[in-house]
């Protein structure tokens, strides 16, 4: 189990949905490419360390992704002397 956890961490992304950013960025070519190395990868540190691979779901991804996102965001804010502030639910609605 901790291998599997530790393993799960190092794999940023499922590669169905890095090659459709891939490919939306860069051309199909370079995410096929992009796909095969992240599978290569996979495929190497499971024969080699004896790792098994967790697939995380489509949720946990997206969870993932919008915390790296807001991440992102929040730094982009700090560096231009922003701060954000997270919104209530009785300030969203009026």
């Amino acid at each position: 189990m901790r291998c599997a956890a530790k393993f799960q961490g190092g794999f940023r992304r499922q590669p169905e949905e890095s090659a459709s950013r891939s490919a939306r960025r860069k051309g199909a070519a370079v995410a096929v490419f992009a796909t095969a190395r992240q599978l290569a990868k996979l495929i190497y540190r499971m024969l080699r360390f004896g790792q098994d691979y967790v697939d995380v779901g489509e949720q946990g991804y997206e969870r993932r992704f919008q915390r790296r996102r807001l991440a992102s965001i929040t730094e982009a804010a700090r560096s231009l002397g922003f701060t954000l502030v997270e919104r209530t639910p009785e300030l969203a609605s009026g």
